[in-house]
């Protein structure tokens, strides 16, 4: 089974996408920033932290695990984040766009959105908004990205 890591970074009502190159498909599709990793567990937070600053320049403080959604031979790990520094650049060659959408902007993307993306967006828009609406509950389950801690 291959682990693979979305990272939501959320800027008010907007989330961070990034377009990738890929490869097989000679061709570009938008998705959350991430990766493949081994062996995913929560405490891959450094390894999470510089994939995000590789790949986007931002500098994430924490994140919160919010799913792990299995999709054939692949389990999707969902992290989120709403605390960040720096400012966006593409740092990767396999990156040709960065950009802020709202939700209906991300569903309105269509065919150039990834399909993993397109098939999750109901249930990670659910995620979102409990989060909106249930903070507390938030609380206690955030993993500091901080190597000095």
């Amino acid at each position: 089974m291959q682990d693979i890591v979305w990272i939501i970074v959320r800027r008010h009502n907007r989330l961070l996408l990034v377009k990738r190159v890929v490869k097989d498909h000679n061709q570009t599709l938008w998705t959350f920033p991430g990766g493949t990793v081994n062996n995913f567990d929560q405490n891959h937070a450094i390894e999470i932290h510089r994939m995000l600053e590789n790949k986007t320049g931002l500098d994430v403080s924490k994140f919160r695990l919010v799913s792990n959604i299995k999709s054939q031979n692949t389990i999707i790990h969902t992290l989120y984040c709403d605390e960040y520094k720096g400012g966006l650049s593409v740092c990767n060659n396999n990156i040709v766009g960065l950009g802020w959408f709202s939700i209906s902007e991300i569903y309105s993307l269509g065919n150039e959105l990834c399909k993993h993306v397109s098939n999750n967006m109901a249930y990670l828009s659910y995620l979102i908004q409990h989060y909106d609406n249930h903070p507390d509950e938030w609380k206690e389950k955030w993993v500091k990205c901080d190597e000095n801690e």
